[in-house]
């Protein structure tokens, strides 16, 4: 039988994909000073359980972990919920890995609340959005819809203006804005400096959208800053 905190844990796993160990202390870790060898304990627990698989990228990085089917199982049974997706360690394990940061950092930021996280979501026809994410300002109780894009700076600046296009058509559409009353904020982070630059340069060539821009240390330094900017106004804000 799963305890809470195990199943708090799988079902944090099932929803972001891939998951390191530091991001999962982060979120359903044990308090005190040993409280992060007593989560990688219980990791290594659910592991023996045929419940999680894990992989570590090198000597030096934190283990990287993710949903066994036997654990799609359990928690279907626990939650209900059926068709729970499991992956396999693939070539976008890392990118998910970022993803799931940018979802520990909005949920720290104290600004407000994450009402709505999902990853991996397809918004219109062949555009598949990295995260679609509602979050709600504690100042005003009003909502925040934004796009969430993780860039390892492993795509072509084609393959980046392709998916501008395919935001800039959607926001032609209005199918957002008929839901929503507006059209999401995209939320860009990436993974170094020259590559903000690239991605700022792309997106000054798409009035339509508001594009926020940053590395993924200036997010984790300062998230609250990134949603501040978001702004229901027609203009283009970007984080220096």
């Amino acid at each position: 039988m799963l305890k809470e905190r195990e199943l708090q844990i799988l079902q944090s796993i099932a929803n972001l994909r891939f998951m390191n160990s530091q991001q999962i202390h982060t979120l359903h870790g044990y308090n005190g000073k040993y409280g992060e060898r007593v989560t990688r304990r219980k990791l290594n627990e659910l592991e023996k359980k045929k419940m999680l698989k894990s992989f570590q990228p090198s000597a030096y990085e934190k283990k990287i972990y993710y949903l066994t089917k036997t654990a799609a199982k359990e928690l279907s049974h626990f939650t209900g919920i059926e068709g729970i997706k499991t992956l396999k360690k693939n070539d976008k394990s890392m990118h998910q890995v970022m993803v799931s940061e940018i979802y520990i950092q909005l949920q720290k930021c104290r600004i407000g609340q994450v009402k709505r996280y999902k990853v991996e979501d397809k918004i219109h026809e062949d555009l598949l959005v990295d995260a679609f994410v509602e979050y709600r300002l504690r100042s005003t109780g009003k909502k925040k819809l934004i796009f969430v894009e993780a860039d390892r700076g492993t795509e072509s600046a084609v393959i980046i203006e392709e998916k501008f296009k395919k935001y800039d058509y959607l926001y032609r559409s209005h199918k957002f804005q008929n839901m929503y009353g507006i059209f999401p904020d995209i939320l860009f982070i990436t993974n170094s400096n020259t590559r903000k630059r690239v991605l700022l340069n792309l997106s000054n060539r798409f009035s339509n959208l508001r594009v926020i821009t940053g590395t993924l240390d200036e997010f984790i330094s300062s998230p609250q800053e990134f949603i501040r900017v978001t702004n229901p106004n027609p203009i283009k804000l970007k984080v220096k």
